[in-house]
């Protein structure tokens, strides 16, 4: 089981990505001041009065840009494409994205 956990906390901090499925990074999404932290050292870029909720995911996170007043909603999935070169996302201002929205880059 010791083995288990520790694979767990390795692939947390090594993966590009958010999400339930990433337990030791995922609990810091439900507290304000720890929201901020984590998503600032994350995303390229996280915008004031940004809310990236618990149980959204990010997968690429360093190529997703979320500016000012952005609510990402919980369910919500934004994956930005793993490959080099490849497109990421931007979202810019004044946007909420419903529970379960998907937003995927192709390539």
């Amino acid at each position: 089981m010791l083995k288990e956990i520790i694979k767990k906390y390795k692939f947390d901090f090594k993966e590009d990505r958010i999400g339930p499925d990433c337990p030791f990074t995922h609990w810091k999404l439900y507290f304000k001041n720890t929201i901020e932290k984590l998503c600032n050292s994350k995303f390229a870029y996280f915008g004031e009065k940004a809310e990236f909720r618990a149980s959204a995911y990010a997968i690429t996170y360093f190529k997703i840009s979320l500016g000012n007043n952005i609510v990402i909603r919980p369910n919500s999935m934004l994956f930005a494409s793993p490959n080099v070169g490849g497109g990421g996302i931007v979202i810019e201002y004044n946007v909420m994205l419903g529970s379960g929205v998907h937003i995927y880059c192709k390539s």
